[in-house]
């Protein structure tokens, strides 16, 4: 399974959004189902490397998708 996030959240200072977002993937890696699935993060920039490294079980990975972030980049990022 793939499974896409919007990681706009990711980025600058933590808010509740951004700290949740970051936990619920983490969290998500760690099931043993996690292993048979894929983590695509999404974002309008380069997302710091760091932020993906302690996920251990799913492939993490990210694509940059220009744009500023609207209803229109949610639908076809």
């Amino acid at each position: 399974m793939r499974i896409g996030v919007d990681g706009r959240e990711l980025f600058g200072q933590p808010t509740g959004t951004g700290r949740y977002l970051g936990n619920l993937c983490r969290e998500w890696t760690l099931l043993s189902t996690a292993k048979e699935c894929e983590i695509v993060v999404y974002t309008p920039t380069p997302l710091n490397p760091e932020s993906l490294r302690d996920n251990v079980g799913a492939r993490v990975t990210h694509r940059v998708v220009p744009g500023t972030g609207s209803v229109w980049w949610e639908q076809t990022a």
